[in-house]
């Protein structure tokens, strides 16, 4: 995955359930967004090559360690915390390209506040293996 540019939602799922039914692709339907979270940003389709969801298991100091330079990491970091309530517990990444118009949003009692558009990978992150 390579990501120069990526916009961060930071999620509060109700479960696991929850957040598998919310990222759950259909492709059956031309007419239908891709899933719920592409219908709550106004997108038809993102590409799941450069989109991930992660949770997070050991708070959020330890987002991205080793997968993002120490500079863009700590501007996320900075970011959450200052925007971010306590408890949230997943990180959604998605693709600059992929998203015109990203936005804080509700999906049932799921909370998903958008954090904004942030370097991700740096080309250096590239030069130096980091990135594949």
């Amino acid at each position: 995955m390579c990501l120069y540019q990526a916009h961060i939602w930071a999620a509060d799922f109700c479960s696991d359930d929850e957040c598998e039914a919310i990222f759950e692709e259909h492709y059956n339907d031309d007419e239908t967004p891709i899933s719920r979270f592409a219908h709550s940003q106004n997108e038809w389709f993102y590409d799941h090559d450069f989109f991930f969801v992660d949770q997070l298991t050991s708070g959020i100091d330890d987002l991205f360690v080793g997968e993002v330079s120490q500079t863009n990491r700590q501007q996320i970091i900075t970011a959450w915390k200052r925007q971010i309530p306590q408890g949230f517990n997943y990180v959604i990444v998605g693709n600059k390209e992929d998203f015109s118009s990203p936005k804080t949003c509700q999906i049932d009692n799921n909370k998903l506040i958008y954090l904004g558009l942030f370097d991700f990978f740096s080309r250096q992150n590239i030069e130096d293996g980091y990135v594949y």
